[in-house]
């Protein structure tokens, strides 16, 4: 179940964080051949296939040997991917897709990408880090009532 937690995460933040709007699980948008392309092409600039792959890697480790072999039968990173397309679609403009491709490819995009796990990394310890530091006073403040 961790695992299935992770792989979500990963798929949520690739490559950037939290929608801050209200997100609809219809994922049934028809996406013109060219955007379809653009977004593709978003998708392997920054590696979304690769963390995918890794994702699901990580998975496989975590379920019992029959139930990773049942994955890599069953689970296509491809149908996975034509199931995100559409999202990308309803959410990006073919202007703001050839923006972040034009991003992604030049040094600093690069740079971005480069740095992102590690920002996500640290920025989770971070996190974790500070709730951890105001436990004490949670535990306070509702003891208090």
């Amino acid at each position: 179940m961790r695992a299935l937690i992770m792989a979500g995460l990963l798929i949520g933040f690739m490559p950037t964080a939290w929608a801050q709007t209200p997100v609809s699980a219809d994922v049934s948008t028809e996406v013109s051949a060219d955007k379809k392309a653009l977004i593709l092409k978003l998708m392997e600039i920054t590696g979304s296939r690769n963390a995918l792959m890794q994702s699901l890697s990580f998975m496989k480790k975590s379920f019992p040997p029959k139930m990773a072999v049942a994955m890599d039968k069953v689970i296509s990173i491809d149908d996975l991917l034509d199931k995100l397309i559409p999202i990308y679609a309803r959410n990006l403009s073919t202007e703001e897709l050839q923006g972040l491709i034009k991003f992604y490819e030049s040094d600093l995009g690069h740079k971005y990408i480069q740095v992102s796990p590690l920002i996500m990394k640290e920025s989770m310890q971070a996190g974790q880090d500070y709730f951890k530091s105001k436990l004490p006073q949670l535990k306070a403040a509702e003891n208090q009532g």
